[in-house]
């Protein structure tokens, strides 16, 4: 019973302690403007998705036929849940065979958190194709998805518990540079891709228009970048690493 209290205690305070990527040293002045100029970008980011579905919902209304059926925003919010994501992709997959008045629609927004966040993408893009990738993803796990850092994976210099070289290997290769195109593609429908992490260095929710950062990465900006959002978002703090996208730290979205 004295093993398993002490190593329960060493488990709870390498949670707190875990280290964190080699970065400068900021003052609370810094981090006070940071949190400003994040709240600002946050609000006219949150404008800028808000004026998108209303001026498709009113391209929707005019291109409506007199008499036909009423025109709808379809909206698909995906939650978290780790491998429960598996049942959200079979759903969409499922969803796809249905006909007629039910079928699965293009979604007009999809947002995710979480392991919802790594499944947001291939709901986007909608087709079966798209929806079979994520499912193939969920239904064959690799045995190096997670890595342990060992026996003594809880020590506090590690980043975390675990690395995830195989998830982040897959997560390359179906979510290619042929998917970014067709992502950054929709930007011009007025569509919205969007999904949430947590920003650890200001304790606060920190949302990613998924359209915008896959056309500025096709366009030089930072490779695998969209890639590392969604490993942020699914990020358990502690239990595997957080990202760092910019100059801050990111985890699991649903923490806020």
């Amino acid at each position: 019973m004295k093993i398993s209290l002490l190593t329960v205690a060493a488990v709870a305070l390498a949670a707190g302690c875990a280290s964190e990527p080699d970065r400068a040293p900021r003052t609370m002045e810094d981090l006070m403007a940071a949190r400003q100029a994040d709240d600002l970008a946050r609000a006219n980011s949150a404008r800028h998705l808000s004026e998108q579905l209303v001026q498709r919902a009113e391209r929707k209304a005019k291109a409506a036929k007199p008499g036909g059926p009423r025109p709808t925003i379809d909206m698909l919010v995906i939650s978290g849940g780790g491998d429960w994501g598996a049942f959200g992709a079979g759903v969409l997959k499922g969803w796809g065979r249905v006909k007629g008045e039910f079928a699965r629609p293009q979604f007009d927004a999809v947002t995710g958190v979480s392991t919802g966040a790594m499944i947001a993408p291939f709901a986007f893009l909608g087709d079966d194709e798209a929806i079979e990738r994520i499912v193939r993803l969920y239904r064959n796990p690799k045995p190096d998805w997670t890595k342990s850092r060992g026996l003594v994976f809880f020590w506090p210099s590690n980043q975390s518990f675990f690395a995830l070289p195989g998830l982040e290997r897959e997560m390359r290769e179906s979510l290619d540079r042929a998917m970014l195109e067709r992502i950054a593609a929709e930007g011009a429908s007025g569509r919205v891709l969007a999904v949430n992490t947590t920003n650890i260095d200001l304790g606060d929710s920190r949302p990613w228009d998924l359209i915008a950062e896959a056309r500025a990465e096709l366009a030089g900006g930072e490779p695998g970048r969209v890639q590392r959002i969604l490993l942020a978002s699914a990020g358990i703090p502690a239990i595997f690493p957080a990202r760092e996208i910019g100059t801050f730290l990111y985890v699991d979205g649903a923490n806020t």
